[in-house]
Parts: structure tokens; sequence; C-alpha cells
């Protein structure tokens, strides 16, 4: 739930804008940091116009930047073991009704080149994955064909599929997920819109929203 008027007039750590990217920001922090106190603005708390229920709420390994393939692989882990990542007492076993259903479908991102060069690089792109982790696999044209009859390969010279932990999932579902553990660990949620920052230096030292503001703690 969200006050409309804040418990506390200042925060370590204000968090602008409650989405899906603000929840779980605000869930790791108070995670690794349960003495650090936690403020998410969110001007939209019902979540009418946020862009996460919008999206189809896909991911994927498939990239040729490693700091973008590991953070594919983290997700996957994440979301395939969520309800032990998000239950309140580790160890213990989550019931079925408390479950977190993201109906997560592991059905893979399949990337298709045509031209020889593009072919080269998807390979190149696919050794970097495999290389850290992720489990693509590259398919010939006639493989690709025999797996897929449903797609003209003509032009095609080579594809490559995810095979575990890529695919699509309810972003609003984990949306909801990331915001309930951040309250229950202590997080504040609060309806207003962030209007300005103050600054001492190079650092922000306070926000302000609404007809209020935050100041900025120091560790």
């Amino acid at each position: 739930s969200f006050t409309n008027v804040a418990s506390r007039t200042s925060s370590h750590c204000v968090i602008v804008g409650g989405g899906i990217i603000g929840s779980s920001i605000a869930y790791f922090t108070k995670k690794n940091m349960p003495d650090c106190s936690v403020t998410v603005l969110e001007r939209d708390c019902r979540y009418r116009s946020a862009s996460a229920p919008l999206s189809v709420g896909g991911f994927r390994m498939q990239f040729s930047v490693p700091e973008n393939i590991e953070i594919g692989l983290f997700s996957g882990n994440f979301i395939r073991n969520i309800n032990e990542e998000l239950k309140d007492v580790p160890g213990e076993n989550v019931e079925e009704s408390e479950r977190i259903d993201l109906q997560f479908f592991e059905e893979g991102y399949l990337v298709l080149a045509g031209s020889e060069e593009a072919a080269n690089r998807l390979e190149s792109n696919v050794n970097v994955q495999n290389g850290l982790g992720a489990k693509t696999k590259l398919l010939a044209r006639k493989e690709l064909k025999e797996r897929f009859d449903w797609l003209n390969s003509e032009d095609i010279s080579m594809g490559s599929l995810g095979t575990e932990s890529e695919g699509w999932l309810d972003p609003w579902s984990l949306l909801q997920a990331f915001r309930s553990k951040a309250q229950r660990l202590g997080v504040e949620y609060v309806d207003g819109s962030a209007s300005g920052f103050e600054t001492y230096g190079d650092k922000i030292t306070g926000v302000n929203f609404t007809a209020s503001r935050y100041k900025i703690l120091g560790f």
C-alpha cells in the first residue's frame, strides 16, 4: 500500500519511481543493507500508465556485451527460484497458497542471421554467451527447418536458440512480488511526484516532492 504523507522526512535512500525497476532496487538495497532506510516515490500509485504492466515481459541472454549476458543469467536464475528468493523465512517451505506465480514460459528466443557476415557475428556472440554460462545453441539452416517447419529458411544461413532461462512472464506479477517483499522489509512507498533535487557540491542532499521534501542521510 501507499501513503499520502511520508512517516519520515529523511531517508538514506530515496528512489524516484516505484515500478518494476524501482521496486527491485528497493528490495535488493534493503536486503543487502537492512539498516538503510529506503523510501520510494511513485506518482502513479495505481500503475495505470506504468510501462511494466504494458510490457510483454520477455527476457533473454542473447547479447554481445558480457555485462548484459551476465545480467540475463542472474535474472533467469532469480526468476526460476523466485519463491526461494523472496520468502520471508529462509529454509522454510512456501505454502502453495502463498507461492508467486509469474506465469513463466521458458520457451527461449530464436535469433536469425541471413548473410555470411551476420552468421559470423551471431556465432561470435554465441561463443561469448556460452563462455559465460548461457545455454545458447547454434542451428544450421537444415536444423532450423527440421525444428521449425513453419519457418521459411531460404534466405537464412544460421540461427541461435536460448534453451534455458529465456522466455516471457507476467511483469505485473513480478512488480507486485518485488513491491510486496520490499514493504515487508521496511521500505516505505509514498504517493507523490518528485519535483527536483537539492545538492551540495557533487552530492544530492535532498529530494523535493509534491508539497514536501526528503533529506538524504549519509552513511
